[in-house]
């Protein structure tokens, strides 16, 4: 599949979302044109996306989920088989399912989402998308929760009654894993 252009979607009441997807569509190898939903009325016409173009479709994350008025505004947009990257910009709090919501609902418009991104919106807005900040708050925030999920899902899996170690061991490797992070990033 060949990719003609792209096109630059979001939801954003406060403007950090614009910023950040913008920031995002600066560095795609294609040409990319806007598409505000933030104002865009539930009742106007249905917007078709084609296959020759790269749907990234930004929204905030509003307590671990997507903002009912951006879910009513993006079942208006319709793909075909259009390529998507998706992009759940949260601040204080984590975007717990924000991004498996979003995918759901692009996919079932016609969307095949490619890859997902979860954004801190403070610090990208403040230092940039591309800062090292930027790019360490990504690695720390999608890794933070990994080893309390992990370790409960194998541990009660497997009917593990006392632990012992694993969490503990688990913890100073998530660490190692930050400081590396760190280090590499």
């Amino acid at each position: 599949m060949e990719i003609n252009n792209a096109v630059s979607l979001y939801f954003s009441p406060t403007g950090s979302t614009r910023r950040i997807v913008t920031e995002i569509s600066r560095s795609l190898p294609w040409p990319s044109r806007e598409l505000d939903v933030t104002d865009y009325s539930a009742n106007d016409e249905v917007c078709r996306r084609t296959a020759r173009e790269l749907l990234l479709a930004g929204v905030p994350v509003y307590g671990g989920r997507v903002p009912a008025t951006a879910v009513r505004r993006l079942k208006n947009i319709r793909g075909s088989d259009t390529p998507a990257v998706i992009v759940a910009v949260f601040g204080n709090r984590d975007y717990d399912d924000a991004l498996l919501e979003l995918k759901d609902l692009l996919e079932g418009q016609g969307f095949r989402v490619a890859a997902a991104l979860a954004a801190v919106s403070d610090v990208m807005a403040r230092m940039g998308a591309d800062s090292r900040a930027a790019r360490l708050c990504c690695v720390i925030s999608g890794a933070s929760e990994t080893v309390f999920f992990t370790a409960s899902l194998y541990l009660g899996a497997a009917g593990v009654k006392r632990s012992r170690y694993a969490v503990p061991a688990a913890l100073v490797a998530y660490a190692a894993g930050v400081w590396a992070a760190a280090w590499l990033v």
